[in-house]
């Protein structure tokens, strides 16, 4: 069963490597989930990801508001990028 999924999602993501017109769409509209889900303060926005992700520390020294201001403004900044890419291909 693991094996069928991994084979789908695999012919998934070379369908969109191979076709980035599609895969612009998708990317865009996971960056809107993740920011929305900072506007709404969704607990797993700040959940830190590994040992190299420094959000635990972000939120030690500036606080939990700023670092989801700072995580929505490169979340927008990275929406624009990929509708300018999207525009652009």
């Amino acid at each position: 069963m693991l094996e069928q999924i991994n084979d789908f999602f695999g012919r998934v993501f070379s369908f969109l490597q191979a076709h980035p017109k599609y895969g612009l769409p998708v990317a865009i509209l996971l960056a809107g989930i993740y920011l929305l889900g900072l506007i709404r303060n969704w607990k797993w926005t700040l959940l830190p990801g590994s040992t190299s992700d420094c959000t635990a520390l972000w939120i030690e020294l500036f606080g939990e508001k700023a670092v989801r201001i700072g995580k929505g403004v490169v979340a927008v900044l990275l929406i624009v990028c990929l509708f300018y890419l999207f525009l652009k291909l």
